[in-house]
């Protein structure tokens, strides 16, 4: 059986979104082919996530989206998202270009522990 190790800090863990994204209920293809932005991001602290859906759940629009890009750029630590040559620093700015079916995907990536279930923290985190 599998031991949970308290996560203290210093964690990072691999994400890619997905080219295709699908409404949740219908199942409906709302896009496909979209570019697979991948890297590797810090999950929140329960805190750190509760203090976010706050926020979240209480704006909406421009500043809904602007708190989305901020927790996002946060939370990842590296990417392949490039601007011109050379490749995009990770900023609220330039998660909020990457669009909203992409930016989506981050959100919901970086929210939560994303380790595969056959790993251990400490595969997952790359120690």
């Amino acid at each position: 059986m599998k031991k949970l190790k308290l996560i203290r800090d210093g964690y990072t863990l691999p994400f890619a979104t997905s080219p295709t994204v699908s409404h949740p209920v219908t199942g409906e293809v709302i896009a496909d082919g979209l570019p697979v932005v991948s890297g590797r991001y810090r999950p929140p602290t329960w805190e750190e996530l509760e203090d976010f859906r706050e926020v979240y759940n209480a704006t909406r629009g421009a500043a809904r989206v602007q708190a989305t890009a901020e927790f996002v750029a946060g939370r990842v630590k590296a990417w392949d998202v490039e601007d011109g040559d050379a490749v995009a620093k990770v900023t609220a700015d330039n998660v909020k270009a990457c669009g909203d079916l992409i930016g989506a995907q981050l959100r919901d990536l970086v929210s939560k522990w994303g380790a595969k279930p056959e790993d251990t923290q400490e595969q997952a985190a790359g120690n």
